[in-house]
């Protein structure tokens, strides 16, 4: 028996579907029992209501699965407000959501025999994430999913769960003990989420929580997962999100990942800004928009100039106050520390540039950097040779003591050109980069190399997580 869909509102009756048999529904065309009366002979009558509706004595209606009234009785005892409804059977739930309730359908008996002993009345969803909370367990359940538009069959288990997840026909699961009595578990093992009817391949549960409040869960969920998921993407590169569209969960996913030798989970131990942060998962969702993926990563960098910037005009006015020469009485000191801080003969969007070079070289390694841009031949190629197509901002991997600037040159010069915005320059016009042009379709390097960059910030405007 299967589970019908959610309804488009919460006081619509839901579609007859299911994925093994989908009859029309367009119309809605199935009547709850409690509209309509049976006028064939041995029928019932449905809560004693006067109109009548023939139907075909090759289908007669039925009563609801025992487990399913069962089920209805139980979250009547729990105080929890519940229907019944058959052809087709399911039975619908209301359960806490914060401030207001979420509805969940169950129409498998199995399903419903296993809710029988769960504590229903103290589990309560949080915000719009595919995520429930029980306080008085002190547990935190999650469906997470692959970013991408480049999903195949499945979710690269190997990436996260390790060689042996692709030898073992048995569901994955990795724990990830941490601090105060808290562990993180990622597992393929369907849970309290998979019997409310949210399916999905994985799912990140969160033990051992003490708090009490939505909010203050709904923070920890959104904390927590998000300095995994960097883990995660930052080492194996197979990006995760947490599951917000209910849609989502009839869908198959998979992610593209790679082997990692070393692939244990490590606690989180750093939390990162969640502005930023949403920036980088919205360009890693983006794959198949090379200019919106490369603007994303790069407005992700961006948050962080007026930090690195302040950082770096802050060096620079302790150095010109410590030479031993200085003399603050003397006009021409003081002007060379308004110099160190303002420099009027630039405009703003120079400015914007050299604050892109202080972002970077404050947090990239020239050396890193170096590596990253000959890690495969094409990318070599590329940056040899084919760099031209996309910008004249050359960047020479052999030059170390040079090549964060040109990167930042060359960043910053795409960057014009994905909005279309003027290169001030000497005066000159960038031109543009629009969508499906060839030039789009050539950014591939260059939007991993972006990537690459916004790890490296993120990395390093990190702060020590507090959970």
């Amino acid at each position: 028996m299967t589970m019908p869909p959610p309804p488009s509102s919460p006081n619509d009756p839901p579609d007859v579907a299911s994925e093994s048999a989908a009859p029309d529904n367009s119309s809605r065309a199935h009547e709850s029992v409690s509209s309509a009366s049976l006028t064939e002979p041995g029928s019932r009558q449905a809560r004693g209501d006067t109109e009548s509706v023939a139907v075909s004595p090759t289908a007669p209606a039925t009563a609801a699965p025992s487990q399913l009234v069962q089920l209805k009785e139980y979250c009547d005892s729990l105080g929890l407000k519940c229907t019944i409804e058959v052809d087709p059977d399911y039975v619908a739930i209301e359960l806490k959501n914060g401030r207001t309730t979420r509805t969940v359908f169950i129409g498998s008996e199995e399903v419903a025999a296993n809710l029988l002993s769960s504590p229903l009345n103290d589990i309560t969803f949080l915000g719009d994430y595919v995520a429930v909370c029980s306080y008085k367990e002190r547990w935190i359940e999650a469906a997470v999913r692959p970013l991408g538009s480049g999903s195949r069959n499945f979710v690269s288990r190997r990436a996260i769960f390790g060689t042996a997840a692709v030898r073992s026909e048995q569901q994955a699961e990795i724990e990830i003990p941490g601090t105060g009595g808290l562990s993180l578990r990622l597992t393929e093992k369907p849970g309290i989420l998979s019997a409310l009817d949210y399916f999905l391949p994985i799912y990140l549960r969160i033990e051992g929580i003490g708090v009490a409040q939505h909010d203050q869960a709904t923070r920890l969920l959104e904390d927590l997962s998000n300095s995994l998921f960097m883990q995660i993407d930052f080492r194996f590169d197979a990006a995760l999100a947490l599951v917000t569209d209910r849609a989502q969960s009839r869908r198959i996913f998979s992610s593209r990942g790679k082997l990692d030798e070393d692939n244990l989970l490590a606690y989180p131990r750093f939390s990162y800004d969640k502005s930023p942060s949403s920036l980088y998962w919205y360009a890693r969702s983006a794959t198949s928009m090379p200019l919106l993926q490369f603007l994303a990563f790069y407005q992700c960098i961006e948050f962080f100039f007026p930090q690195f910037s302040r950082t770096e005009t802050i060096s620079r006015i302790r150095n010109v106050l410590k030479n031993p020469a200085f003399d603050w009485t003397k006009d021409a000191d003081i002007n060379t520390v308004v110099n160190a801080t303002v420099d009027s003969r630039r405009g703003l969007l120079l400015d914007e540039r050299r604050q892109l070079g202080a972002a970077l070289r404050q947090c990239v390694d020239a050396v890193a950097l170096r590596d990253f841009l000959h890690e495969t031949e094409e990318r070599k190629k590329f940056y040899d040779s084919g760099y031209k197509k996309i910008s004249e901002k050359r960047v020479v991997p052999a030059d170390e003591n040079n090549l964060v600037e040109q990167t930042a040159e060359r960043i910053y010069d795409i960057r014009c050109k994905v909005v279309h915005t003027k290169n001030l320059d000497a005066g000159e016009i960038s031109e543009m980069i629009l969508p499906f042009s060839e030039e789009s379709e050539l950014m591939t390097e260059d939007v991993a190399l972006v990537k690459f960059l916004a790890r490296k910030v993120l990395i390093a405007s990190s702060s020590p997580l507090q959970a």
